[in-house]
């Protein structure tokens, strides 16, 4: 991610003639912060001035820059105000623009450009690809070497094809220090995807860079950040890197990742690569609310068990719902519900309409119990032997929670309690989104026991 500050001349779309001085700061922890010497807009008067110092800010949809050295910039989503003035010296007046994200290398309108290619790189995604191409000589001995020899042989890169596209996993080496006393190599890898049709950045990052960033998240086990992203269109010659603010992790833990650190890698999706990373996508989209709970707690800094607990209930509960449905027979249901409310008068038809609505619908723990059968070997090792008992007990603690159900038993009152369910159930969703890849049953219970933190978690802790 391109970070520090570029100094250069900014303007309004509208007013390309006038052009104010300013430095724009980027940063991982803030958003992009243009300040400049006088106001950007040349028909912002005096007293509208001002009146951005009391809160009166304005929002600008998009504001163009160009560096010194002559680099495109478009701030995007800015809001506008006053941060220092004279009132004899208006001309003089210090403004601020704090944008949602900066293009940098184009003029661009952001809710109307569209790219064909996406760059992008994500922390650790060295790792998923599972290259180590580095070998090292040493004559004529370890102690006192006379010669060492560093050498580096770049991986081929993996393709995949995709609905409209392709996608490369290419990786680069390259060297750095002062070739003088020092010197090395280092590896980077990056993904390419190239589509047939253009997308805006907001399609990108929903349909491609997100679900990207989460396959590599639920590999490593960890929250994995989005590096750098760039995006461009060869037809018409336009290249942008996106700049965002976000927390990049990636020096923690500041070695390579062993193999009980991941739970596949590019290697493991094997010559399945575009059958499994399609799944991927189009799962993505279908398990939206799913992704988005489970993610949640692997993302979320600081979470209350209690509520780590309610994210991957309600993950479970969404993920059955849209692998099996509503109920355990639908059409029947159908026919007996049109068959009732074809015979009831018609004064209590809508009523009874809406109360058979949600009738005869799986049980939250019906609906646990049946994905921990998905995954038999569970049994015993993750969950107790017995699964239906296990899963009452985690809905009942959720009704405790949820609604306030006074006849539900107060299960895990206590965090160390709650923490032994959310591991366990953890583990099953993990489970679940490793079947979304294809992986055969067999394999999903060799990653999870091998490389799963929640199921370590378990191993360590027997008591939870």
């Amino acid at each position: 991610m391109l970070t520090g500050d570029l100094q250069g001349v900014w303007w309004l779309p509208e007013s390309p003639d006038h052009t104010v001085p300013g430095t724009l700061t980027l940063s991982h922890e803030a958003r992009p912060t243009l300040v400049m010497i006088g106001s950007i807009d040349p028909n912002l008067g005096l007293p509208a001035s001002i009146g951005t110092i009391f809160g009166h800010t304005r929002d600008l949809p998009f504001v163009f820059g160009r560096t010194a050295s002559g680099q495109s910039v478009t701030l995007a989503d800015a809001r506008f105000a006053l941060r220092q003035m004279h009132i004899e010296d208006a001309e003089s007046a210090v403004f601020e623009l704090v944008g949602r994200a900066a293009y940098v290398g184009a003029h661009v309108h952001p809710d109307r450009a569209t790219f064909s290619d996406l760059d992008l790189a994500i922390e650790r995604l060295i790792d998923w690809r599972d290259a180590s191409p580095f070998g090292l000589s040493l004559t004529p001995s370890h102690e006192r070497p006379k010669r060492i020899v560093v050498s580096g042989d770049v991986p081929e890169s993996v393709r995949a094809d995709l609905d409209g596209g392709e996608l490369l996993v290419r990786t680069s080496l390259s060297t750095s220090g002062d070739f003088h006393r020092q010197a090395s190599l280092s590896l980077d890898t990056l993904l390419r995807l190239r589509l047939d049709h253009g997308l805006t950045k907001a399609d990108w990052l929903e349909a491609y860079a997100g679900p990207l960033q989460r396959l590599v998240a639920l590999a490593t086990g960890r929250a994995i950040e989005i590096e750098r992203m760039e995006l461009s269109e060869p037809s018409a010659d336009l290249r942008c890197e996106v700049v965002w603010p976000r927390k990049l992790r990636a020096s923690e833990p500041e070695r390579r990742f062993m193999p009980d650190e991941l739970l596949f890698t590019v290697t493991d999706l094997g010559d399945r690569i575009s059958e499994r990373l399609s799944a991927w996508l189009s799962a993505s989209r279908r398990l939206e609310p799913v992704m988005n709970m489970f993610f949640a707690t692997r993302y979320a800094e600081t979470m209350f068990e209690e509520d780590r607990f309610q994210n991957l209930v309600q993950a479970a509960e969404a993920y059955h719902r849209r692998i099996s449905g509503a109920r355990p027979d639908q059409v029947a249901y159908d026919e007996r519900t049109a068959a009732l409310l074809s015979v009831a008068p018609e004064a209590h038809r809508d009523w009874l309409a809406e109360v058979l609505a949600t009738a005869k619908e799986y049980r939250l723990s019906d609906r646990i119990e049946a994905l921990v059968k998905l995954h038999e070997w569970m049994r015993g090792d993750v969950v107790p032997q017995n699964i239906h008992r296990w899963a009452v007990r985690v809905a009942m603690a959720r009704n405790y929670r949820a609604h306030q159900d006074p006849e539900a038993q107060p299960i895990g009152t206590s965090a160390r309690e709650l923490m032994g369910v959310t591991q366990r159930l953890t583990v099953l969703i993990e489970a679940c989104l490793l079947h979304e890849l294809g992986f055969e049953e067999d394999r999903v219970r060799e990653m999870v026991r091998r490389a799963s933190p929640a199921y370590r978690i378990l191993k360590l802790n027997p008591t939870l």
